[in-house]
C-alpha cells in the first residue's frame, strides 16, 4: 500500500545582509531535512550582500521575495504566511543550523494533537548540534522562539499572523501570537526531538542598535495585551531576575526605559487588549458551536 502523501510545510525565512550564515543555513536545510514534502521561502529585505544572487545561482530550489528595503519581522513574515502555500508553516533566523531528521520530529509532533498550534525547537549554541542528542522530551509553554517554529496554518485562520503595527520593527510578535493562540485553547510546545544551532539575532543586531530597548519593550507589550492580572502576576519572578541580569550588562537604564515606553502607550495597550478580547470572545463562542472540529 502507498504511504499517505505528508502535508506541505512551508520554510519562511527572512534575511538581510545574511550571506555569511545564510548560505550554512540552506545547505543545512538540504541535507538535513528528511521529510519529504517541503518548500522554502526566503523574504529578502534589501539586501546588498550579494544574498540575492547567491541564492539565484545556487539555491535555485528557494523562492525568493524580494522587498526594496527592510520592512522588519512582521510585516516580512506576514509576507511569508501569504506567499506559503503548506498547512504548516516553519519560521526559521537566516543564522540557525539543522540537525538530522529535525522537520520530521516537528511535524509529527504537530499532528499528535489537534490542539497544538506551534512547536518551537531546542535551541543550541553555534556547532554544539552533534554534541546534544534528540530526545522525546516536550514541554508546555507559553511561548516559543520563532528562530525555528512550526505553526498550523488553521490556527493562523483563526487569529491572523503578526501584528505589524504592535510589533515592529522586531521583538514580542511571536510572544503576542503565541499568547493568542494560548488563550484561544491551543497548545505551545518546546520539544527536545528536534535540536537547531542558532547564532542568535545575526540581522537585529546590526539592523537597529535600539535591539535590546526593542525586544523588551514589545515583549512586554505583548504580555498587557494578552496576560490577565494572575498571568503578569506569575511572570514578575522572571522580570525581576532580566532586571537584575542587567546591572552587570550595563543594561539597566535602557531595561527602565521599556517599561516606561509601555506606561506612555497605555493608551495602546488598553485598545490592544480590547481587540484581543473582542476577538478571542468570537473564537471561543465559536468553539462552543463546533467542539474539537474547531481546532
Amino acid at each position: 500500500m502507498a504511504q499517505a502523501k505528508r502535508k506541505l510545510v512551508s520554510i519562511i525565512l527572512l534575511n538581510w545582509n545574511g550571506i555569511a550564515v545564510l548560505k550554512d543555513c540552506l545547505a543545512s536545510i538540504k541535507k538535513n531535512t528528511l521529510y519529504p514534502n517541503y518548500e522554502t521561502i526566503v523574504i529578502d529585505q534589501g539586501s546588498t550582500d550579494g544574498s540575492k544572487e547567491l541564492m539565484k545561482s545556487k539555491y535555485k530550489w528557494v523562492q525568493i521575495i524580494e522587498n526594496p528595503t527592510n520592512y522588519g519581522i512582521p510585516k516580512a513574515s506576514n509576507q511569508g504566511f501569504r506567499k506559503g502555500k503548506g498547512e504548516y508553516f516553519m519560521l526559521m533566523s537566516n543564522d540557525t543550523i539543522t540537525t538530522s531528521g529535525w522537520m520530521t520530529a516537528m511535524v509529527d509532533l504537530m499532528e499528535s494533537d489537534n490542539r497544538i498550534a506551534s512547536v518551537g525547537a531546542t535551541l543550541v549554541g553555534r556547532g554544539e548540534g552533534s554534541k546534544v542528542k534528540s530526545k522525546p522530551i516536550d514541554k508546555t509553554r507559553a511561548s516559543v522562539c520563532s528562530a525555528t517554529m512550526l505553526m498550523k496554518r488553521k490556527a493562523y485562520q483563526h487569529f491572523g499572523g503578526y501584528d505589524e503595527k504592535s510589533f515592529s520593527p522586531y521583538g514580542g510578535d511571536e510572544t503576542d501570537w503565541n499568547l493568542r493562540a494560548w488563550n484561544a485553547g491551543y497548545k505551545v510546545i518546546e520539544t527536545e526531538r528536534a535540536i537547531i544551532e542558532h547564532v542568535g539575532s545575526h540581522d537585529t543586531k546590526r539592523q537597529n542598535p535600539k535591539q535590546y530597548l526593542l525586544l523588551n519593550e514589545h515583549r512586554l507589550r505583548s504580555m498587557f495585551y494578552n496576560l490577565g492580572f494572575f498571568g503578569m502576576i506569575q511572570r514578575i519572578p522572571g522580570l525581576g531576575l532580566l532586571f537584575l541580569q542587567s546591572f552587570p550588562d550595563g543594561k539597566t537604564l535602557t531595561l527602565i526605559q521599556s517599561y516606561w515606553n509601555n506606561l506612555l502607550n497605555w493608551r495602546g495597550i488598553m485598545a490592544g487588549r480590547k481587540k484581543r478580547a473582542e476577538q478571542l470572545k468570537k473564537m471561543l463562542e465559536e468553539q462552543k458551536q463546533q467542539g474539537e472540529a474547531w481546532f
